[in-house]
């Protein structure tokens, strides 16, 4: 906030933001205080998309062997990725199928990993148990 001219200016988190302005002897404020930044609150949350919540993983715990993804519906390529909680990817699959789709001999150890289903505009990360 510029106390001088009541100016405001938004600084993006996202590039730099440069912010130009002149100083004369004759200006009615010294110059230290004639800035101050201000901070808006805001309320962070995360929403569940519709594509979260229509993607299902069963059975969950599973025995690491097979597994079914349910897409209800959804339509387009599928990416599916399988990460243990070190982040390594330990198997990948892509599909475009609509309802269920089934992988099959996974060979999973007990453990917990982390399914991610993704679309070209969508995405879901879920947890997967095996016991």
């Amino acid at each position: 906030m510029d106390n001088l001219t009541g100016a405001r200016t938004v600084i993006a988190t996202s590039a730099p933001t440069n912010y130009t302005f002149q100083v004369s002897s004759g200006d009615a404020i010294d110059v230290s205080s004639r800035f101050r930044i201000e901070f808006e609150d805001v309320t962070l949350s995360v929403e569940d998309s519709a594509f979260a919540k229509a993607v299902k993983l069963y059975p969950n715990p599973s025995d690491g062997n097979d597994l079914f993804i349910s897409f209800n519906g959804i339509t387009g390529q599928k990416k599916i990725n399988i990460y243990n909680l070190l982040g390594q990817s330990i198997i990948s699959y892509e599909t475009d199928k609509t309802g269920t789709y089934e992988l099959e001999n996974l060979g999973l150890i007990n453990g917990t990993y982390l399914v991610e289903i993704s679309t070209e505009s969508s995405q879901t990360v879920q947890k997967l148990i095996v016991e």
